[in-house]
């Protein structure tokens, strides 16, 4: 991403950074399949907290483990707000969908 390494010189050596994405709309859709509804599926769950979040901080946690499991250095860092609109135009990121941070692993 040009404006994390512009403002951390020391993320340019990183070969591969990796942007986990949350969205609701996918998570809701998962979650109201056939064979993870119960009682009413025609509703779906409710959520008491955006749980599409927590599983892109989980699977960010997992690439992090991974990468050192593999000797490799891995960093998780965050896109500051003013700088995701520079994201999402930079990448063609859908507004539906949102940077919870940024991993590297090199």
């Amino acid at each position: 991403m040009p404006n994390a390494v512009e403002h951390c010189p020391e993320l340019s050596p990183a070969p591969v950074i990796i942007v986990p994405l949350a969205r609701e709309r996918s998570y809701t859709e998962r979650c109201t399949q056939p064979e993870k509804t119960s009682e009413n599926p025609d509703t779906g769950p409710e959520f008491t907290v955006p749980y599409w979040y927590i599983v892109a901080g989980t699977a960010s946690l997992l690439m992090l483990l991974t990468a050192v499991d593999r000797g490799l250095d891995a960093c998780f860092f965050t896109i500051s707000p003013p700088e995701v609109p520079v994201f999402r135009a930079t990448f063609a990121v859908p507004e539906d969908y949102d940077p919870i941070g940024a991993v590297t692993v090199g």
